[in-house]
């Protein structure tokens, strides 16, 4: 019986270290069946590098970008046109050396995304003008203006090294409050009042940049439409020139034109804001 077992145990031992290993064969014929990648060559591991220190540049250009500007500048306008409050119609046409007070200022905060941008104006001006000499009428206006919009890269192009254009659209909208005295002299008569309103607006931005550092620039918008409150139609046209003078401040000059047809009531309740305002304009961008 012992010899029997032994025996047994003897044949369980040979068959055991008789089986293959299943695991190891497979392997060797995975290898060999599985090709083997070819080393990349020196001209294509230079090109990889310079694939990847550029990507790196762009990502760090990109964290350093900055996306904030608040901006400020003061306008110095003509005007000319038609005005009336109750009733009390003027046509006006003077310059701004003419005017007793002639302030315009402006300030804004813009956003700019890769793609898409956000841009909040606030604005505010106020025009006295009597004509000297015999004094026959006086013209007093005070305005206000609060504007937000969309912005939009539509396409940009390189000229040449470091020249760039640029095209961007805005769709965005006004609220716009206006008080207007007029007063005439002979017999004295005194047209007072105001209006508030909001109004539509699109618009686009041209621009040539050479180096970041100096651009020349143009934008139009124009809105109104004649719905609701808003006028029958208002446009601003800018042009200007930019530098930028450190990382974070750009100064700004150029020209702007202005012109709004917006008419409501009748008879002693006539309001009537038909003008175009132009002249220059400066200023400065702080960026963060």
């Amino acid at each position: 019986m012992k010899k029997l077992i032994l025996t047994g145990m003897l044949l369980c031992s040979v068959t055991f270290a008789q089986e293959p290993n299943p695991t190891s064969e497979e392997t060797v014929k995975e290898e060999a069946a599985t090709p083997k990648e070819e080393a990349a060559t020196p001209k294509e591991t230079d090109n990889q590098g310079v694939a990847q220190q550029e990507e790196a540049k762009q990502q760090a250009a990109k964290q350093n970008r900055l996306q904030n500007g608040l901006k400020f500048h003061l306008w110095f306008p003509n005007l000319e046109g038609k005005v009336a409050a109750k009733g009390v119609k003027q046509n006006v046409d003077f310059d701004y050396d003419d005017m007793e007070d002639a302030s315009g200022i402006g300030a804004g905060y813009v956003y700019w995304g890769d793609q898409f941008g956000f841009e909040a104006v606030l604005g505010a001006s106020s025009q006295t003008w009597e004509p000297s000499g015999k004094k026959t009428h006086k013209v007093e206006i005070d305005k206000a203006m609060l504007g937000v919009g969309v912005l939009g890269h539509i396409a940009k192009f390189e000229l040449a090294k470091d020249l760039m254009l640029g095209l961007d659209g805005v769709v965005g909208g006004r609220v716009v409050s206006l008080d207007m005295k007029v007063t005439k002299y002979d017999p004295k008569i005194k047209g007072d009042d105001d209006y508030t309103w909001a109004e539509p607006y699109v618009g686009a931005t041209v621009s040539l940049s050479y180096a970041k550092k100096y651009a020349l620039f143009t934008r139009c918008d124009y809105g109104g439409f004649g719905i609701g409150s808003a006028p029958e139609h208002v446009y601003n046209l800018t042009f200007g020139a930019s530098y930028r003078a450190t990382k974070r401040i750009s100064i700004d000059a150029g020209y702007k034109i202005y012109d709004i047809d917006y008419k409501r009531g009748s008879g002693d309740d006539r309001f009537i804001y038909d003008i175009r305002q132009e002249g220059i304009f400066a200023g400065f961008t702080f960026y963060f």
